[in-house]
């Protein structure tokens, strides 16, 4: 057998990897039930002008990202993504949600929204922290 580092593997060897990680995880943490989703903010011309990436995995909605251009922050689309995120996460039966984010990004946003801190990893990047934030959903 010879190790090889790749930095390009195709899509089907990705996808064979994380189907035998599933193997090995589901007798334990029962099916992965994995589910994506996405939520847009158009402005008229159809141009994304806010947005919203998450999966669903186990019991968790997981928010992988949430972004609102300069123009339309503070006007209440971050919350509404949020909440509409939420939602779709207790419509596919799941209980949790989390997030991470950073020291120089929206902290205070999400703890008015209900979220808590359960971990900080300092100087990820260098001189900023990550946090991981989780909340119980309505139907959990």
């Amino acid at each position: 057998m010879k190790l090889e580092i790749e930095t390009n593997l195709i899509a089907e060897e990705g996808d064979f990897l994380r189907q035998k990680l599933d193997e090995f995880n589901e007798p334990f943490a029962g099916p992965r039930r994995p589910e994506d989703f996405g939520l847009a903010v158009r402005d008229e011309g159809g141009v994304v002008v806010a947005g919203l990436i998450a999966s669903c995995i186990w019991e968790w909605l997981h928010i992988n990202i949430i972004w609102v251009s300069d123009e339309l922050r503070g006007q209440g689309y971050g919350s509404s993504l949020l909440m509409a995120a939420e939602k779709e996460g207790i419509a596919r039966n799941r209980e949790f949600a989390m997030l991470h984010t950073f020291s120089f990004q929206a902290r205070p946003f999400y703890e008015r929204h209900g979220y808590r801190l359960s971990g900080e990893l300092v100087d990820f990047p260098k001189g900023h922290s990550q946090y991981k934030m989780y909340k119980r959903l309505a139907n959990g």
